[in-house]
């Protein structure tokens, strides 16, 4: 895990002493948030991989321990990997997948590059309703594009802060025009900040 998804997990262990939380990682080449300026196709090869990851673990998961319970984090680039495989379940209507998501008790999105304006999401941050980066970029990103379904807006909670170069990315006139002040915000804004916390804190009370 990076620093922020960390804080967000031992928060989450301190939240629920009751339940037995157990980490799996997701294997993809992730980039730097600085690789959009140099290559944005470079900076979003790796997602597709880490989508087909997480769909792969759940899936075993589900075979492996029908009744555990699940909860999806990701920053950044590991945040539209998250976002992607809920779409992808979402619209999948094999019964594992259905499985799946009924055994979800949350995800938590933090500076996800794939936020849509009126997503079916819980919002935390200054950002508002924003968009992320991958609507910026066209094919480049193999962005869904897809809201997510109602029974899911509880569920997932999304954290964005104004000025964030990934999740709330208007333009690029705007983005270079704002410069490191974007990548700086990105960086350094999800590490056990207020908005994250109450974000996780939501999830851990929906854990069953």
């Amino acid at each position: 895990m990076g620093p922020q998804v960390y804080a967000a997990y031992q928060r989450m262990v301190s939240d629920r002493p009751d339940r037995t939380i157990a980490p799996r990682a997701v294997f993809y080449p992730a980039q730097e948030v600085q690789a959009i300026a140099l290559n944005a196709g470079a900076y979003f090869s790796g997602l597709e991989q880490g989508v087909r990851d997480v769909k792969r673990t759940l899936r075993s998961e589900a075979l492996r321990c029908p009744d555990q319970r699940l909860v999806l984090a990701g920053y950044s680039q590991g945040a539209m990997v998250m976002h992607r495989a809920l779409q992808d379940l979402s619209t999948a209507k094999d019964p594992a997948a259905v499985d799946i998501l009924a055994r979800l008790d949350g995800a938590l999105l933090l500076a996800d590059g794939d936020r849509l304006p009126k997503d079916r999401t819980t919002n935390y941050g200054t950002a508002g309703r924003s968009q992320g980066i991958s609507y910026e970029v066209g094919q480049q990103s193999r962005a869904r594009g897809t809201r997510l379904p109602k029974k899911l807006a509880n569920r997932v909670q999304s954290v964005c802060e104004q000025a964030d170069t990934v999740c709330d990315f208007h333009s690029l006139f705007q983005a270079n025009a704002a410069g490191v002040d974007g990548v700086t915000v990105h960086i350094n804004s999800y590490t056990g900040t207020p908005d994250v916390l109450r974000a996780t804190d939501v999830v851990a009370q929906r854990m069953r």
